[in-house]
């Protein structure tokens, strides 16, 4: 069979010229060996047994005896075919493989947590660690983690082959969120120059790939630049992905930059109960020996509703009515005619109600409407300005993100 191995040991001193003539020997023995053939005897041919070489008539080939058996007065042999002695091969000792002394370095730890990634709705607080090394004898380092400070820690992971990350060089521009952002370009300097940034087509890119987080704002890139010093230029921008379009604003340049690529990614999924605990995270390596923990709380990121779209807040006889469509985390698709999944135990939105800059009342609604009577506002003091902000609640985290939108009475 193609791509067929065959490993054998045993204990021998031998020149590595030696070594591989004996090897390129038994190759045609095993081919051989491969034919078979079964020949039954009279019993008078009962000195043969396994081990034996036999010619069968006139026939050139000789055969090996594979299994002799002995019944009412027939022998059978199982024979296997036995290949000429080849002539000698020439052998050499090879090349010895030239490893550079190269320390490992230490081990570049980022604790991130996200909103739910490509392919998951996460039902604990998870936390994902990339894990990196700029030295290029880097290959792997463990992952521990402590939820008592650091007396004890608790293996979670291996981070290895290093997930891509560095810092941008430039600033991302401000930009859109609803289509391909094709004028906005940022640069990012990568950790190590073992790692390496592609381009993609829309296509792939509309599939999930190049998936990055800069900042605290999640984007995908299609056209990749590769500029001197180890750095890229990005561009082909799609804004805010995953529910982060309120970090689009406020970039500077010096910020982290890390591929999300679950592969490379190290998982972490604390129990509900954790949510607000300060968790350590460090990493045991070859050069980790002085490598600091990082410190990060589980805020349940992953847990945490989106905030509402297409809020309109317009006003009816003195009240004041706001609509809204929901999101969904478990519901990033567009599917035709399927509504996006609720993903939580039950449909509810907390509402926070502003007069003129003041909150005045939070209430609690089961469904995308929101009436604010012209009595209420009354009883809260009264204003011209109305700002109404509304986030779907989770059971398990409580509030997501809030959009929020005023309109001014007459």
């Amino acid at each position: 069979t193609a791509g067929a191995v065959d490993p054998q040991s045993f204990a021998a001193a031998m020149t590595p010229q030696q070594a591989k003539s004996l090897a390129a020997a038994l190759l045609p023995g095993r081919r051989a060996a491969r034919t078979r053939a079964a020949v039954r005897l009279p019993w008078r041919y009962l000195a043969l047994g396994a081990g034996d070489l036999v010619r069968l008539g006139a026939e050139p080939a000789v055969w090996r005896v594979r299994e002799a058996r002995f019944e009412r007065f027939v022998l059978t042999l199982d024979l296997e075919q036995v290949a000429p002695s080849p002539p000698p091969v020439a052998g050499d000792g090879g090349r010895a493989l030239a490893f550079d002394n190269v320390q490992a370095g230490p081990t570049h730890l980022d604790v991130l947590d996200l909103p739910a990634l490509p392919g998951e709705i996460p039902a604990l607080p998870r936390l994902w660690i990339a894990g990196a090394g700029a030295s290029a004898g880097w290959r792997r380092a463990l992952v521990e983690a402590s939820s008592d400070a650091g007396a004890s820690y608790t293996a979670i992971g291996l981070a290895e082959n290093g997930a891509p990350q560095g810092v941008t060089v430039t600033a991302l521009p401000p930009g859109c969120c609803h289509a391909w952002d094709r004028f906005a370009a940022v640069e990012v300097a990568l950790l190590s120059d073992a790692m390496w940034l592609a381009s993609r087509s829309e296509a792939s890119v509309l599939a999930g790939g190049n998936l990055a987080l800069i900042g605290a704002e999640i984007v995908q890139f299609a056209d990749v630049e590769a500029l001197p010093d180890g750095r890229f230029r990005l561009s082909g921008l799609l804004r805010g992905r995953r529910g982060t379009e309120a970090a689009i604003a406020g970039h500077s340049a010096n910020e982290r930059f890390v591929m999300l690529d679950t592969a490379g990614l190290v998982p972490f999924d604390p129990p509900l109960e954790a949510i607000g605990r300060d968790y350590r995270f460090r990493p045991v390596g070859v050069g980790d020996l002085a490598t600091a923990p990082i410190a990060m709380i589980a805020g349940g990121r992953a847990l945490q509703p989106l905030s509402p779209v297409h809020l309109q807040i317009v006003a009816v006889a003195g009240d004041v009515q706001a609509n809204w469509i929901r999101r969904s985390r478990g519901g990033f698709g567009w599917s035709d005619f399927v509504d996006a999944p609720l993903a939580e135990a039950s449909e509810a939105y907390q509402i926070a109600v502003a007069l003129d800059g003041r909150t005045v009342r939070t209430v609690t609604v089961t469904e995308g409407r929101f009436t604010y009577l012209a009595d209420d506002r009354a009883a809260d003091g009264g204003g011209t300005t109305v700002t109404i902000g509304i986030a779907q609640i989770s059971e398990s985290v409580g509030p997501g993100s809030f959009a929020s939108a005023s309109h001014t009475l007459a």
